[in-house]
């Protein structure tokens, strides 16, 4: 029997025991119908519950490295919303051919692509603009399109566009019926940027679990038995537990 503190609930007991290698009696106070044990020390997890068989459980064993081996400094991709724009940062509806649009003021240098707010309106149904990355000639696959549906009335659409290595896109705008539309404006909301973890040692756990048959908790009526498992039970390692009742 183990002679562990517990604190115990009508419904949830918690405690402290050493591991012995050999079958240990725990007191709960009432016959359990979740199990779990933590063995702090050799950092392995076990859970039981009232679905599985007697003696039986689920077991998460993990091994943990660290140092200049374990370091991580690979490039991840975020999204940074762009807080409180105080203006449009283009406006103008003059036709235009594929002109370039200079973002590196908004933006920060390692930014992948842009999250845009473009807004179209134009008296002449059919007027349109195109929006892509810059340097890029694929206008098949790789442009966002925008056209006026109806005479007179405003649209916006939110665009991901990629940004050259100097944080440029490239725009067109064609009037179908005249020198310019009434409306075109871009707005930046935000970006996607690649960042990457400090540099220096990095701890990290690689995991692997197996369900047991044998050597692992047994409910009783008054508390659980934890069997001998060589992982999980190992002598003269700390171990936390928690039994709930349903």
């Amino acid at each position: 029997m183990s002679d562990t503190d517990k604190n115990v609930g009508p419904r949830v007991a918690t405690g402290e025991f050493e591991g012995t290698g050999a079958e240990l009696r725990v007191l709960c106070g009432f016959r359990p119908a979740i199990v779990m044990v933590h063995n702090v020390d050799g950092n392995v997890g076990f859970m039981w519950n009232n679905s599985m068989a007697d003696d039986a459980g689920f077991k998460i064993t993990g091994a943990v490295s660290g140092g200049a081996s374990a370091t991580i400094n690979a490039g991840y991709l975020v999204y940074q919303v762009r807080e409180n724009p105080s203006a449009l940062d283009y406006n103008d509806g003059t036709e235009k051919a594929w002109t370039e649009l200079d973002l590196s003021g908004i933006v920060p240098a390692n930014t992948k692509a842009v999250a845009l707010r473009v807004t179209l309106s134009d008296d002449t149904v059919g007027s349109y603009i195109r929006v892509q990355q810059n340097g890029e000639g694929n206008q098949s696959y790789d442009t966002h399109d925008m056209m006026a549906q109806v005479a007179g009335r405003s649209q916006t659409q939110t665009m991901i566009v990629e940004v050259d290595g100097d944080r440029k896109i490239k725009y067109s705008v064609e009037d179908a019926g005249g020198a310019s539309v009434t409306v075109f404006s871009i707005l930046v909301v935000g970006w996607f940027e690649t960042v990457s973890l400090p540099t220096g040692a990095h701890t990290h756990t690689s995991l692997s679990s197996a369900f047991v048959t044998s050597d692992g908790i047994t409910p009783y009526k008054d508390g659980f038995v934890i069997g001998a498992d060589t992982d999980v039970n190992v002598g003269a390692e700390t171990m936390y537990w928690t039994a709930w009742k349903f």
